[in-house]
C-alpha cells in the first residue's frame, strides 16, 4: 500500500520516506493486536476477573490522567520528559522508566480502588482537597 501510495503522490502524512504509511503507526497497531489477541486468548481460560484487572478496570481514567502529568507534565509541575530533556534515554533506561510508571500507575489504582470502597470519607476528603488545590493554582 505504501508503494501504491506514493506512487500516485498521495503522502497523508507529509512528504519523505514515511510519508505514505508511518512505519512507527502501523508499528504501534500491530504490537497493541497481538497484546489484545493474548488478552483475549488469556480470557477464555478466566472464570472470573482477578481483583487486580477489576481495580484496574475501574481506575483506568484516573491512571490514565495520572500518567499524562508524570510523564509529560502539567500546569504544576515538570514531567519526566522536560526532566530529562527529551528523548534522550536508551532503550533499558526507556523500559526501566516506563516500568517504574507502570508499577507506580497500579499502586495508584490499586490503593484509589481500596480507598473507594473500604474508605468512603477518605476519598472524598481526597476529592475536595485536589479541587482546592486546583482551584487555588487556576486561580
Amino acid at each position: 500500500p505504501g508503494a501504491l501510495a506514493r506512487y500516485y503522490h498521495w503522502m497523508p502524512f507529509g512528504d519523505g520516506p514515511s510519508g505514505a504509511i508511518p512505519m512507527e503507526y502501523v508499528l504501534r497497531t500491530g504490537v497493541s493486536f497481538a497484546i489484545l489477541g493474548v488478552a483475549a486468548h488469556v480470557s477464555t481460560r478466566l472464570t472470573g476477573i482477578p481483583k487486580l484487572v477489576g481495580a484496574l478496570a475501574q481506575e483506568s481514567l484516573t491512571v490514565y490522567y495520572l500518567h499524562l502529568c508524570l510523564v509529560y507534565g502539567s500546569i504544576w509541575s515538570f514531567g519526566i520528559q522536560q526532566v530529562i530533556g527529551g528523548p534522550v534515554l536508551g532503550l533499558a533506561a526507556s523500559f526501566g522508566v516506563a516500568g517504574v510508571v507502570a508499577l507506580l500507575m497500579v499502586g495508584v489504582a490499586l490503593y484509589w480502588n481500596w480507598c473507594k470502597h473500604a474508605r468512603p470519607r477518605l476519598a472524598l476528603g481526597f476529592k475536595v482537597a485536589a479541587a482546592i488545590w486546583a482551584a487555588i493554582w487556576l486561580y
